[in-house]
């Protein structure tokens, strides 16, 4: 065990960083919803457990912004029809990299509901502290419980349950004092644990010890 060393996945920063641009864009995501917003980014696959967040709105008074496609597609959006929430959900399909960091700026929070272990890290919770978002995620035996700290970066919920989902959710979106506490946070241990070139640096340093 002495001779391992953790190499975190890092990401590109820079691409993350928040211009006049992006705060236009975002503002404008923001004034044509004219409420709370909570996003999702992701393959629509049955291991992002997608299906419990949108059964989970159904006692949240928000927008949800999913960006993505899958093969679940259409069972989601069949699902969303049948508990009436399908007009609190925004599917936006595939959207480009230029156009993705304008709606990490305009969400409230961001929510990775996850449900097996195929979810090994959950990159995209990086992408949204970067943005100072405070996170939603679940608690898997893998690296997303180290991506997303509960009750420092975000709230940790149990996996296959909308009820601690909309709590979770919830209390978020109802105290703007947590949701800044949690994304400062995230945001700065983000520009220091999970950038690519710490990431280059642990990588190569356990490279020349071994």
């Amino acid at each position: 065990r002495y001779k391992c060393y953790v190499v975190a996945h890092g990401i590109d920063l820079d691409r993350f960083k928040v211009t006049p641009e992006i705060k236009y864009e975002a503002e404008k995501i923001r004034k044509e919803l004219k409420r709370p917003i909570v996003l999702f980014v992701g393959r629509l696959v049955y291991y992002k457990g997608l299906k419990y967040l949108i059964q989970a709105m159904k006692d949240i008074e928000a927008a949800l912004m999913i960006i993505g496609t899958g093969p679940e597609g259409h069972q989601l959006k069949t699902l969303a029809k049948a508990l009436g929430v399908q007009d609190k959900i925004i599917w936006l399909g595939e959207v480009s990299d230029e156009e993705l960091p304008a709606y990490y700026q305009a969400c409230d929070l961001f929510v990775l509901p996850s449900c097996a272990n195929s979810e090994s890290f959950g990159l995209v919770i990086l992408e949204a502290h970067s943005f100072a978002k405070p996170v939603v995620s679940t608690n898997l035996p893998t690296g997303v419980t180290f991506t997303n700290l509960h009750q420092k970066t975000g709230l940790v919920v149990p996996p296959k349950d909308s009820h601690y989902l909309t709590e979770a959710i919830n209390s978020l979106l109802a105290s703007k004092e947590l949701r800044d506490k949690f994304g400062e946070y995230a945001r700065e241990r983000a520009g220091v644990e999970f950038t690519k070139e710490k990431m280059r640096l642990i990588f190569w340093y356990g490279f020349v010890r071994s």
